[in-house]
């Protein structure tokens, strides 16, 4: 397995080209679910689509749907729609035969005052949600809001599962936990890095959440690769492009850094093979 690239699961849908290179490069996905396409799309849509990538010899991953949804909610009517449809997802997600899921804990910035209550509810809740497929892969659970590691560290500590762990989303550290200012990504992999399994990679100049192609921001990639190898760590990685521009500058961008990628266990062949045709403007 060399690596994922994100696509949602509207755009496979509905847009060929994007399917089609899928296909043809043999991109491994990680398919984002959510909720109006869990609705408009049957069982039989899913059943085809990974059919299709089974034939292909594509490795799946699934996010799970996060949009609106607060499994630790002091409401209880609200932690109860968040785990129907998060447990709905999960009979979805199982058709992909995915290898790992993404998920979020639900925390906002607001929970932080009353983080006690949010932390009991949201572990009650994903211990449910979790139940529904008693026999699931990998759940790396990514940071979001998180201004610090401790939470995410508190939240794993206290699930106790052999089958969760980390997904240090990188783009999220350097924007949304204000990682631009307080340049503390070594901090977070000290905090996280025993629960640590996955990385999502984008790039972003530190204000806005803006998936750019690596290498298009301000993201410090070399001290990000340098103490994951410092560490010892070996994460599998996520591709999270919003064009296919910004896809394609992080496959260049793979390639002229190749040696922090080898030992991710990325393929140069591989990378090769997808890039040996223009992407274009296919998404």
């Amino acid at each position: 397995m060399s690596f994922f690239v994100a696509f949602p699961i509207r755009l496979l849908a509905h847009n060929k080209n994007v399917f089609d290179i899928c296909v043809h490069r043999k991109i491994n996905i990680e398919i984002g679910l959510d909720a109006k396409t869990l609705d408009s799309l049957d069982v039989g849509y899913h059943q085809f689509l990974s059919g299709e990538f089974q034939k292909a010899g594509i490795d799946c991953a699934v996010h799970l749907p996060f949009m609106d949804l607060h499994p630790g909610s002091p409401d209880a009517a609200i932690r109860k729609a968040s785990c129907k449809r998060l447990q709905d997802s999960l009979q979805i997600a199982r058709l992909y035969n995915p290898v790992h899921l993404i998920a979020h804990t639900g925390y906002q910035e607001h929970y932080a005052d009353c983080f006690s209550e949010w932390s009991s509810w949201a572990l009650e809740s994903w211990r449910s949600i979790l139940h529904a497929w008693q026999d699931h892969p990998q759940v790396f659970f990514e940071n979001v809001y998180c201004r610090e590691p401790g939470v995410m560290h508190d939240f794993l500590s206290e699930i106790h599962a052999e089958t969760c762990g980390f997904c240090l989303d990188v783009g999220h550290w350097y924007s949304f936990a204000r990682g631009a200012n307080s340049k503390n990504f070594g901090l977070w992999l000290q905090k996280l890095g025993s629960f640590l399994g996955h990385v999502h990679l984008h790039d972003n100049s530190g204000l806005r959440d803006l998936h750019l192609g690596l290498g298009n921001g301000s993201v410090p990639w070399n001290e990000v690769f340098a103490t994951l190898e410092l560490m010892e760590l070996v994460p599998t990685i996520t591709l999270e492009p919003h064009s296919a521009k910004d896809l394609q500058d992080s496959l260049v961008f793979m390639l002229e850094h190749f040696a922090w990628f080898a030992r991710l266990g990325v393929s140069k062949t591989y990378l090769e093979d997808i890039l040996s045709i223009p992407f274009d403007d296919s998404f």
